[in-house]
């Protein structure tokens, strides 16, 4: 979101990602104790909401009940509430912002994936037919033995990923 006009990861601070035209508005969530997934950097709350405590010791009711004491503009973003992760993905629908999340919570690891991939890569996931026309090629397929390309995409990467075991949809995202 743009915190130089709203408090961070607030709902009007995406607003404004929005209104600007960012390509993305970033954000990290963290899992309540209750299981919700709600926008929040760290781990706990704390001054910004006069209030302390860890997210994944309160309850998404508990958490709602905080609001935003700190941060750009906060007399006219008074009241501003810790966002649900529907609440910051519902920002984006219908415009060109894309939302980019970061999960925090314990026991999830971030996966990070390179840039270049081979072109065998792209071919097994299927992207290579759809896509290939619109990617960055470094080789010609006709005269070289070994063609990449750079990711328009991750997909490919963490689908390798989630084939290192047998794995059911409950199973994401990877802990």
């Amino acid at each position: 979101g743009v915190q130089a006009e709203a408090p961070q990861n607030t709902i009007p601070a995406y607003e404004k990602a929005v209104e600007y035209g960012y390509y993305t508005a970033e954000c990290d969530i963290q899992l309540t104790k209750d299981n919700r997934w709600v926008v929040i950097h760290n781990a706990e709350v704390d001054g910004r909401f006069c209030q302390f405590g860890r997210i994944d010791e309160l309850t998404l009711e508990e958490l709602k009940t905080f609001s935003y004491n700190w941060g750009a503009n906060l007399w006219k973003y008074r009241g501003s509430r810790i966002p649900t992760l529907e609440e910051y993905l519902d920002v984006f629908v219908g415009t060109n912002t894309r939302p980019q999340i970061e999960i925090k919570a314990d026991g999830y690891d971030m996966l990070y994936t390179p840039h270049i991939g081979q072109s065998v890569l792209w071919e097994t996931s299927g992207h290579w037919d759809h896509y290939k026309d619109g990617m960055f090629v470094m080789g010609d397929e006709e005269k070289d033995k070994e063609v990449f390309a750079l990711r328009p995409m991750t997909c490919p990467f963490q689908y390798q990923a989630y084939l290192n075991k047998a794995r059911s949809y409950r199973d994401l995202p990877l802990r």
